[in-house]
């Protein structure tokens, strides 16, 4: 499971947390630009993609992970 992250800001945080709210993944960019993120590691399930801007603001996805 690959999550492809579209950036737009100069600078934000990514945090992807599993249902119960552990951490399993958090990164900092420094430019806009795409980024990827590999789950390839992580039982397939449901995840939560957080985008934390420097002003606090956040969007959150939802994906769900389905191994075949």
């Amino acid at each position: 499971g690959d999550i492809t992250l579209h950036n737009p800001l100069n600078t934000s945080f990514v945090q992807v947390t599993d249902v119960f709210g552990k951490l399993v993944y958090t990164n900092r960019f420094e430019q806009n630009g795409v980024s990827a993120i590999r789950l390839e590691e992580n039982a397939h399930g449901t995840y939560f993609v957080t985008l934390i801007t420097p002003e606090g603001e956040r969007s959150v996805a939802r994906v769900v992970i389905a191994k075949k």
